[in-house]
């Protein structure tokens, strides 16, 4: 028999959880056998009401720990974050490149434009680039829309070599009020070509004078001396530098990257080019095998060295050479070459 203290003791306990475990009563039925009596053996030392509380309780913890693992699998980890990210503006289109941007963007056009070069006078942008007569499409500004509104020339270059028609790699650049085209005249893997020069008092179509010739490899007038007996005479870029002296760049493949001095009119070389000529860029051992074509102006007896299209470009205090280095493609996967020597 429980002593009376025991007993209150008991009662008490069984009154705090069936209170705090009321609302759940319906959870589970009494623990009793029929008339409402609970069994024998219990009655001494646990009353039905502790039982009932206690086992309520236990259900309440479990359902409880369910509830918090199905939420934690549920959601994130970081709740506040993702709140963030889901209350962000909708991103809408940027019509010019963000400094975030890792690149500017591209659009696709139908324009088939090839190296071209661009200037930008009085609020719009003109791009010269390979077509018939060298092209020229105009824009508000480097995003576009860009329209294509005439030709640098209204005939074939008067330089009669090469593919005249549809002169190469034109730059244009402005010094003073005129503004000047080079472009390059050859055919595909020789070195017979030529560099032309037009100038204009408009950047856009009309106006434009053809002067022809400036300098040339291969064949033709000047084409025998240094460097143009070994030199490819296209891809030309010209900087006026600092102190108006003007340059030209040219080169491509064979003997490498050149650059000679130009007179105050930019429409000839100063000078002696076979002493003011130097340099820039050689490529000493050639990655691609020597051609087998029966013109010796088509090919490199010790084999060729990809690298062209230079320009020069000048940021206080120094000066910048660009170019092209190297194969594209068409690499032998079992036998690749060191880095550096593609």
């Amino acid at each position: 028999m429980l002593r009376n203290d025991e007993v209150q003791r008991h009662t008490l306990l069984s009154e705090m959880i069936a209170r705090a475990s009321g609302f759940s009563a319906w959870l589970l039925p009494s623990y009793t056998r029929p008339g409402g009596h609970p069994p024998s053996w219990l009655a001494p030392i646990w009353p039905s009401a502790a039982r009932r509380g206690v086992i309520k309780m236990v259900v309440l913890v479990a359902l409880f720990c369910f509830i918090t693992w199905a939420l934690c699998t549920r959601i994130p980890l970081h709740p506040v974050q993702g709140t963030q990210q889901l209350q962000q503006p909708e991103q809408t289109p940027h019509p010019h490149p963000r400094p975030e941007d890792p690149f500017p963007p591209t659009h696709a056009t139908d324009f088939k434009i090839h190296d071209p070069s661009i200037i930008h006078v009085d609020g719009t942008y003109y791009s010269y680039s390979v077509g018939k007569h060298i092209l020229i499409h105009q824009a508000p500004s480097l995003d576009g829309p860009w329209k294509r509104t005439g030709t640098v020339l209204d005939a074939d270059s008067v330089i009669p070599k090469g593919d005249r028609k549809a002169p190469w790699a034109p730059q244009t650049i402005r010094h003073g009020d005129t503004y000047y085209c080079f472009y390059a005249v050859s055919n595909s893997g020789c070195r017979d070509s030529a560099i032309g020069v037009a100038t204009s008092k408009s950047p856009g179509p009309g106006g434009w004078t053809d002067h022809g010739l400036l300098v040339q490899s291969g064949t033709g007038k000047g084409s025998d001396e240094h460097p143009f007996t070994s030199s490819n005479t296209i891809d030309p870029s010209v900087l006026v530098g600092e102190d108006g002296q003007g340059y030209l760049m040219f080169g491509s493949f064979w003997s490498g990257i050149w650059q000679v001095p130009l007179d105050e009119t930019l429409l000839s070389v100063a000078g002696d080019a076979r002493s003011e000529a130097r340099q820039l860029v050689y490529m000493e051992k050639a990655p691609l095998p020597a051609s087998k074509h029966p013109n010796p102006l088509c090919r490199e007896p010790s084999g060729a060295r990809p690298i062209e299209g230079s320009f020069l470009s000048y940021r206080e205090p120094w000066y910048y050479l660009w170019f092209s280095y190297g194969k594209c493609c068409k690499f032998d996967t079992k036998n690749l070459p060191p880095p550096g020597r593609e």
